[in-house]
Parts: C-alpha cells; structure tokens; sequence
C-alpha cells in the first residue's frame, strides 16, 4: 500500500479519563492515593464550559453571608474562603486548608493547599509536593489533645520537619514543627479518607459534551473539510480488490481514521490517485439538540433548574420548588461541610472557646418566586386572611403602623371557586407557620 502522508491531524488525543488516570499527587509508600487523580477533574472543569458554569453558580449560592450571634466571629468569618472552599469540594469533593496559629494556640488564618499537590499519609497528617520540594503537615489536632499525639510522633524518630507512620500506635502523633491541615470532605462516599467529586454522577455526559466541542473545534480547525481517504487508483477497468488489500484496508482505517483525535483528517497515499468521501454532511442541528440534552441531565445530577444553566430554555424550571429543591440537596449539604468545619475552629480555639456562641449559620437562600409569592399575599390580604403586616412580615418587610387590622372583604373584586378558596385555606396554614418562625427586619 504505498507510503502514507497525514494532513491536518488537529488535536492531541484525549485522555481516557474514564479508564483511569495516573495522579499526580505524591507517590510513596506513606501516601495514601486518591480513588481518582485529580487532574481528571480539572480536565473536565477546564475543558467544559457547563461545568465551569455550575461550579461557579454553586459556590456562589453557597456564599449566602453568615448568621452568627458574635460579632467579632463574624468578622473573622468575612476570611473565610467560602468560594475557594465549595469550588473544590464540587470539583474533587475534598478541600485543604493550612491552619495559621499564634503560639497562644488562636488560629490566625487559614491558607488555600492546591488540592493537587497534597495526599493523605498512613497514621494521619499529610504529604505535599510542588516539584522536587515536599512538605509535611500534622492533621487538625485539638489543643488538649497534643501532648499525647506529640509523644506518639517523638516515639516515631521522625526527622524535625517530617512525619513516620508508628505501626504499633497506628499512628504519626504530633510534630509541634508542622502546622496542621483542616481536611474538608464530601461525607456520601464510601471511602472514609477521601471525598467524592460531585462530577463523578454525570462524567459521562460532561465527557460527550467536552466531545462534541472538540469535533467542532476540529471541524473548524480544518478548514470545514469533511474526513476524505485520497486512495491509489492504479487497479485495471472493472478490476476488484484483493481481500488481502481489503483486510490491509480495513486495519488501516481503523488506526489512522477512526476516533475523535482524527477528526477530519485527510490522508495521502503516494500513486495516482483517487478520493472518498468518509462522513456524510454535518448535521449540526441533531449535535446542538443531543448538547441539549446532555446539558438537562447534568443540570438534574446538580438538582439545578436548567434555565438556571441556559436562559433560552422553553421549559422554564425557577419556580418556588424546584429552587427549593436545589437548595435543599445541594446548596445546604455543602454548606453543613463548612460549618462543621467551623464549630470545630470555634470549639478548639481560645479565642471563641469561652464565649457561648451558640448560633453559627450561612444566611438562607431566598428561593421565592417574588411574582407568584406576591400574588399569593395579595389575595390572602384582600381576602381577610391575614393582616397586612402579617404580609409584610412574610415579605421580609418591617410593620407599618395600622396594619394589624383585617381589610378587604366586600370592596374586593376577586371571584374565587371552591378550588381557589381551598388552596388559599392550605397557603395559609403553611403561611402562619412559617410567620410564627420569623422575626422583623430592622
């Protein structure tokens, strides 16, 4: 078959994320891996504008402000880096922070580690490396709980700045040299040492989507060229070709032509030539309706209302319940991983310990639909149902002199059925106790 030429091969090949990955954290026999290598996700998160886009929105959702009953935490909780924080968590389901302490043993701050540059070691503390340095850390370790753990560590005979697993303690103890690490997880996983990436539901479909790009980007790239084989044409009038020469093409094609990293290649074969035309004429409409779709289907593994992804949606999906939902199963989780986080910041260091702080929260979503919720207290309203400040109250408004009185009744002009008349019965009775729970804004 002649000596063969490739034009315009485009892009590298794509890794093959889903048969596994080499990670690129630490190797060692201290090191415990993680299930999947980070670079994977970061793969995934840079190479899909969907998934950069849902990262984004969540972490943002998930920086609602805090509620706390101590001022002074609550300025310190202004550093906190929320975002940084749920941003990692979406993407690998595991987050590192470098614990800051004065030697009074009050935290100062707490430093972002690139999650991929840190591994777990056996007996606890961890292992980071950027290059050819590497640098130990003790896992977050309670005030009164050091002296023990230091013993364990000096009973190691580990170097100034390291850590050694103890096999009899099952333990690396304390180094007092080393700062600590707070290691923030995804709790629904199996593995009790790492978390889980919330991409890991939906891979498959944020790798169609990367797919279809990169066919475009080829596509593009290529001048819009459709896949052509140029074959030699040195056979004689109404002569076949041997089935040695059909195996002999048939092999080829399945090496040079087949796969997205051939997109829209075009190879040369030396003689006379001839051509065929491999793939029919792009279809791009059946590309841009499966994007589509794959794009729902993530949207629901992030339990997100898909019109909060794309706009163009016709089936719009913010209402009052499916934010709710969004809210409820994805927002909240995350945010109970950072304020476990928290309370154990508080519970350990001098600085709070004392004082009985007894409220620490993340400031509620606001998952209203503020159209239907007001149409709902206008006829609840005009209807003797409930007083105007009981509205306003709802509403997140201050009361206003006069309003604890009943209005409307006859001067309305609403006509309601026995339907509508039920469900404002039911509104109201989930409606007063929702108002018994609030409290007036200042």
């Amino acid at each position: 078959m002649g000596k063969i030429t490739e034009i315009n091969t485009g892009y590298d090949k794509i890794l093959k994320l889903l048969e596994g990955e080499d990670s690129q954290q630490v190797a060692g026999d201290d090191v415990i891996g993680t299930p999947v290598a980070t670079r994977v996700y970061d793969l995934i998160y840079n190479g899909s504008y969907i998934a950069a886009a849902i990262v984004k929105k969540i972490a943002k959702a998930m920086n609602s402000g805090w509620d706390v009953d101590n001022e002074d935490l609550k300025d310190w909780l202004k550093n906190f880096p929320v975002v940084y924080v749920a941003k990692c968590l979406i993407k690998y389901g595991n987050c590192y922070l470098e614990v800051i302490r004065k030697k009074n043993g009050e935290i100062s701050r707490l430093l972002p580690i690139p999650t991929n540059t840190i591994a777990k070691i056996k007996g606890g503390g961890y292992k980071q490396q950027v290059g050819a340095k590497f640098s130990y850390f003790n896992e977050f370790t309670p005030l009164d709980q050091r002296d023990k753990q230091k013993k364990i560590w000096i009973g190691t005979g580990a170097p100034t700045k390291e850590l050694k697993y103890n096999k009899l303690k099952q333990s690396c103890g304390y180094n007092p040299n080393l700062n600590e690490v707070i290691h923030l997880m995804d709790q629904e996983t199996d593995n009790k040492r790492y978390g889980k990436s919330m991409f890991e539901s939906c891979m498959h479909q944020l790798l169609l989507l990367r797919y279809i790009d990169e066919y475009y980007n080829a596509y593009f790239d290529n001048g819009c060229i459709r896949l052509s084989l140029f074959h030699v044409k040195n056979l004689k009038e109404n002569e076949e070709i041997s089935d040695e020469n059909r195996k002999i093409f048939a092999d080829f094609m399945k090496e040079q032509a087949k796969g997205l990293q051939n997109a829209h290649k075009t190879l040369l074969i030396e003689n006379e030539l001839g051509k065929i035309d491999l793939t029919d004429e792009l279809d791009a409409n059946q590309w841009i309706s499966y994007r589509r779709e794959l794009q729902k289907s993530i949207a629901m593994a992030f339990e997100m209302p898909y019109d909060m992804i794309d706009s163009s949606d016709a089936n719009r999906a913010t209402s009052t319940s499916a934010l709710e939902a969004f809210y409820s199963y994805t927002i909240v989780p995350l945010q109970n991983i950072i304020l476990g986080c928290v309370e154990n910041i508080v519970e350990d260091d001098p600085k709070w310990k004392d004082k009985k702080i007894e409220k620490i929260a993340f400031l509620k979503m606001n998952t209203k639909n503020l159209k239907e919720e007001s149409e709902t207290v206008k006829n609840l309203v005009t209807n003797k149902i409930i007083t105007i400040n009981e509205a306003r109250k709802w509403m997140g408004y201050a009361p206003i002199d006069g309003g604890d009185i009943l209005i409307g009744g006859d001067q309305t002009n609403l006509t309601l059925g026995k339907e509508d008349i039920d469900t404002i019965k039911k509104t109201k009775a989930l409606l007063q106790a929702e108002i018994n729970d609030l409290s007036f804004s200042k």
